[in-house]
Order: C-alpha cells, then structure tokens, then sequence
C-alpha cells in the first residue's frame, strides 16, 4: 500500500506546502476544525509485542517519565523520540529511529520533521560540511499512513468562538516602566486566559501571558500583532486582534466517508524520502500522520555503501511543527551518527607555498595544507618563531589539524598578537 498524504488530507497538503516554505522563511499558517471518528479496534500496523515508553530520554540526556497523566495533559497526543541519538554503519545492516505520539490519541495528527546534516559555520560566506551525513550519505524511508487516517477529523482542541470583547490599551505605569510600554487588557471575565502573538506567520501562545492583562513593549508592537484568548466553562473564545485583524473560526473539516470494505490491518509499507542530490546538505521536510489510537511510527535508516575513507558523520532528526497533537521539545531532535567502513589509503600532507606573506595590519596570515592520497587522521603542527629574527608578536603553538573529510585541504590561521 502506498498512501500519498498530499492526496489523501487536502489541509495537510496547504500545511506541508506552506510548512516547506517557512524553513525558507516565508509563512506558515492553517485553519484546522475538529470533529470525530472513532477508530475501530483493529486499525492499526500490528505492533503486537510493542509497549509504549514509560521514559523518554532528552536530548540533555536527561530522563522524563511518561505517566497515566499525559493522557490529561496531551489529550491529543505529544509527539517525541525516545532517544536522543542512532547509529548507522555504511554498508551495514538499516536501523529504526522509532517516532512516538503519545498521551492521548484522540483524531488524526500528523508531525512534520526536518532532517538536517551537521555543518560548520566558519564564517557569514563559508560553510564547511566536511562532518555532514548528506543524501548521498543516507536512505531515509517513513511508514506509511493508515488508510482510516483520511476519514478522520485533526485532533486539537476546538477552535475558539469569535468574541465582541475588544482589547483596551493603556500607558503602562508599573515600577519597572519603559518609556512607550503598554498594558493592553481585556474587560471579561473568565476561567483563565491566554494571550498570543502572530510572529513568523503563525499565532504563538506568549509565555506567561495568562491574565486578563499584558504589558507590552513599543518595539514588541512594532514587531507583532496580539490577540487574547479566554475560557469560560467548557466553550473558548477569541478577541479581534490589537492591530484591527477580525479572527474568523475555521469551518468544520468536511470528511470522506467511511467505505464499508476499508482495510482495517494493512501490511506495514514505507515510502522513501526524496533527496536533494542535487544540492546534499540541504535540509529536507517530511511529514508523518498518525491515525486515532496510533502512537508509534517508524522512520529507517541506511547508509549506503561507498568505496571512499570518511569520518563520522552526522545529522539531525527534528520534529518541528505539527497539525494536530502537540510537541514535547524536551525529545523532539535525533542525532544521527554515520560511521564509515572504509580504511583510509596513503597519503602525504604538503604546504600548499613554502612562503607566505601577509600584512601585519591585517592581523593574520593563512597557511593552506593539501593532502594527497587518502588519509582521514588529525595532522599535529606546531608554529615557531623565527630562528634568525625573532619576533616578540609571534607565539609557539602546537596542536591538530582537524580531521580532513571529504576536502584535499585545510587553512591555519595564524594569528598575530
């Protein structure tokens, strides 16, 4: 079964379209409505043997427990990995980097992840991506979607009802005032409160902003738009935005029905990633849909085999935006290690001039090493002041030449003092 996601969920398609833009930084925004189908019983991959976590380990290798609570707290599920790093052996046997959805599993969610190799930023106008695990490095392939997944309404909290209740400014006068600060407020009374900012194209709860009340900076107001959202009892509402923007409640999700001979207990299949060969260590967007009542998916990795001598290495899984369901940031990133299983061959390390000369004004000069032939292992240098003219600004340094990678070279950078 081979099931193509931006056929099957027109709203996921805007969301994947507009998500892939925003990684560009062009804006990413979805209106998405709740209703429910259940999810019968049987209609999932067969995980039989499978357990659900109970702990999670961060990426600060630390460990969160997964209790009966997150039921409560993420009634929609919380997308997560469970480790915080995989290996891969080129050539070797391909591993699984299992992806959770777990709490609650009410309604179809899906997760959009982004892989990314690992780069080196030397400076604005040069990246070095010796120590990236390119798509020439790696196969990445996701399971696929459930067929009831399209029959199923996004699980989320209901949008909010449009609210007359207008926000009010005033000057803000507290103790720790700056000049052009405002409070902005909202005259209604309520169980509790949230107010949001749109910034990067998309509404964002504002940390601690759960009052009835929130003091704003003129440069924040500059920056973004604001709006406050408030509950009472079992019903939400919206407020028109400070910057005159009518909020307008997204209209019900209209679904497919149901067929009566729908497979309930397809075959587990997987669809490969596209790549970007063309341009390797860029990053690449996917997404991954859970059905109700599904709370692990699988992504598999290999590398495949070459006959070239390279260091280790790596790149990152990240789960970075979602529809439906939420995040848990804590675990949200894999880094994936590559190890090589090729010998590096012989080789020489030559300068590239046996003399260089540069303008002390300047600050430094630099020394290009080329290396012939194909070793991989830190070359030790040392730098000695002149033996017939000593210089007082010239210092003796001795340590190693990172490992080379894929480049022929290397620059040291000599600096003065």
């Amino acid at each position: 079964m081979d099931v193509d996601i931006f056929k099957v969920f027109g709203e996921e398609e805007k969301v994947m379209k507009k998500f892939a833009n925003r990684i560009l930084g062009v804006v990413l925004s979805a209106a998405i409505a709740v209703t429910s189908i259940p999810l019968p019983a049987d209609a999932h991959w067969d995980t039989s043997g499978d357990a659900q976590p109970t702990s999670i380990r961060t990426a600060e290798n630390g460990t969160v427990d997964v209790g009966d609570d997150w039921e409560t707290v993420y009634p929609y599920g919380a997308f997560l990995f469970d480790k915080s790093e995989a290996m891969v052996t080129e050539g070797g046997d391909e591993i699984t980097i299992p992806l959770y959805r777990l709490g609650g599993t009410s309604g179809r969610a899906t997760a959009y992840l982004v892989y990314g190799p690992v780069v080196t930023y030397v400076s604005e106008d040069r990246v070095v991506n010796g120590s990236g695990a390119g798509s020439e490095d790696v196969e990445i392939s996701t399971e696929d979607t459930l067929p009831i997944a399209r029959y199923q309404a996004v699980g989320k909290t209901p949008d909010p009802e449009r609210s007359s209740v207008q926000i009010r400014e005033a000057v803000y006068a507290g103790a720790d005032a700056e000049e052009g600060d405002k409070v902005l407020s909202v005259s209604t009374t309520a169980d509790s409160y949230q107010w949001q900012v749109f910034y990067d194209g998309k509404w964002e709860k504002a940390d601690g902003a759960t009052d009835s009340d929130f003091v704003a900076s003129a440069d924040l107001l500059e920056e973004v738009d604001v709006r406050c959202t408030f509950e009472r009892g079992d019903r939400s509402y919206c407020t028109d935005s400070y910057k005159g923007e009518t909020y307008v409640r997204p209209e019900p999700e209209e679904l497919e029905e149901m067929p009566d001979d729908l497979d309930l207990r397809p075959d587990q299949t997987f669809t490969s990633v596209e790549m970007d060969h063309e341009n390797p260590y860029n990053a690449i967007v996917f997404s991954m849909t859970f059905a109700e009542g599904e709370w692990k998916k699988e992504i598999r990795v290999k590398a495949p085999d070459n006959d070239a001598a390279q260091p280790m290495r790596f790149g990152t899984f990240t789960i970075a935006d979602n529809y439906g369901g939420a995040i848990f940031t804590d675990a949200s990133t894999v880094t994936l290690e590559v190890m090589d299983n090729d010998e590096g061959g012989p080789y020489s390390i030559d300068f590239e001039e046996t003399e260089v000369e540069a303008d002390r004004s300047e600050g430094k000069a630099v020394v290009v090493l080329k290396r012939n032939g194909g070793g991989q292992d830190p070359i030790p240098w040392t730098m000695r002041p002149w033996t017939a003219l000593p210089r007082p600004d010239a210092t003796t340094r001795r340590r190693r030449v990172p490992r080379y990678s894929m480049r022929t070279w290397t620059s040291l950078p000599l600096r003065y003092l």
